[in-house]
């Protein structure tokens, strides 16, 4: 029981990866690259780049195209995946694993709790 939670822990951890969001300008925006907005009246919006034009900028947003004017954005971060940080979290949950599966001591949960004090 405790190697299929200990695989399926560490498989969990490979698939989601790891990722930060590093600020760019408006002018550095590339098409299909996901992006998180800040408004200026502090509302998040994440999507994909899409277009651009002289005053406003558009993003994909799930299935829809949605238009805002640059003056209306507050900051633009890129999503980055990093892969030290992934490396780390690999290692850190393999080495876990290791180690909950080498483990060979048994004792029983009733055992645990249940142990006559010694007077």
């Amino acid at each position: 029981m405790m190697k299929k939670n200990a695989i399926a822990l560490v498989s969990m951890v490979l698939f989601t990866g790891c990722f930060s969001y590093k600020n760019t300008m408006v002018e550095n925006l590339e098409k299909d690259k996901y992006y998180e907005m800040v408004l200026n009246n502090n509302m998040n919006v994440k999507g994909e780049f899409n277009t651009m034009s002289t005053d406003s900028v558009e993003f994909k947003i799930k299935t829809r195209l949605l238009r805002y004017a640059k003056n209306d954005i507050h900051s633009i971060k890129r999503r980055k995946t990093s892969v030290i940080k992934s490396l780390g979290v690999f290692a850190v949950m393999s080495a876990g694993m290791v180690i909950s599966v080498t483990t060979n001591e048994t004792e029983k949960a009733s055992d645990a709790f249940w142990k006559p004090r010694d007077n």
